[in-house]
């Protein structure tokens, strides 16, 4: 978008937790936009942060920073208020088409997606279940965040229900972590490209949506109307090609995420 609008963009981009820093189809994509990227390890992030928002102002601009302050706290309403958004195109979709949806599940990450829905779900009144499937976080973690974000969009909107959210947040398909899956979500992931010619990635959607078929079949989930949200993986799925086509050795795979 900055580049569609000529506005400089910076990327602030922390190495790896080993310090290696991998080139990826996202940051190909980055630097064909003309971003400038600039470099930190993970423990210097803030740090950097407020160095690039210092040189920026030096030079005469205003900046914008997405996530906020410099710690990536205070701009949660804006991707909140996106799947809010989304959760209207929801109903249209309902209304218009006469289908409606029991169960939503999505990719749940650091919560802000899985609050946006939610909140677009209590203020309608609806009864849905919204299913966080957790790409990483623990649930006592990722709940605690989702009902964070949930409870300030609702109070700022001054919504009398807030006390009516449901958070499902399911921690139990994460296999150890961020970037851990198995063969199962290859298998999936590769089913869902030739059946449906939509791509996942095995760090997100992918993850997500195995997940997802594991809660249906664990809790015998049928005869419902289900929406699962694609939240996105291009660059990911592409990172990951030779393994969803099935270029694996015996102890892993190639590139930085481990089989389990």
């Amino acid at each position: 978008m900055s580049a569609a609008k000529g506005i400089p963009c910076y990327i602030v981009s922390p190495a790896d937790d080993s310090g290696e820093r991998i080139d990826t189809n996202n940051s190909c994509m980055v630097r064909a936009m003309g971003a400038t990227i600039i470099p930190c390890l993970k423990t210097n992030v803030a740090a950097t942060v407020e160095r690039t928002l210092t040189d920026c102002k030096r030079e005469g601009y205003h900046p914008y920073y997405t996530n906020g302050d410099i710690y990536g706290k205070g701009n949660e309403k804006t991707p909140v208020q996106a799947y809010v958004d989304a959760y209207e195109e929801i109903k249209s979709y309902e209304r218009e088409t006469g289908i409606t949806f029991d169960y939503i599940f999505h990719a749940s990450g650091t919560g802000m997606t899985q609050a946006g829905l939610i909140c677009g779900s209590v203020l309608h009144e609806d009864s849905k279940h919204i299913i966080g499937i957790s790409i990483a976080r623990s649930a006592d973690v990722g709940e605690s965040a989702v009902k964070d974000h949930t409870n300030s969009y609702l109070v700022e909107n001054e919504s009398e229900n807030r006390n009516t959210a449901q958070i499902n947040f399911i921690d139990k398909y994460t296999l150890g972590g961020y970037g851990k899956y198995n063969h199962k979500i290859i298998d999936v992931i590769h089913t869902v490209l030739i059946e449906d010619g939509v791509a996942l990635d095995p760090v997100y959607t992918g993850k997500a949506f195995w997940g997802m078929g594991e809660y249906c079949n664990e809790r015998m989930v049928s005869g419902c109307n289900i929406l699962f949200i694609h939240t996105g993986s291009a660059p990911l799925f592409f990172d990951n090609l030779h393994t969803i086509c099935g270029n694996v050795v015996s102890d892993g795979v190639e590139g930085k995420e481990p089989f389990i």
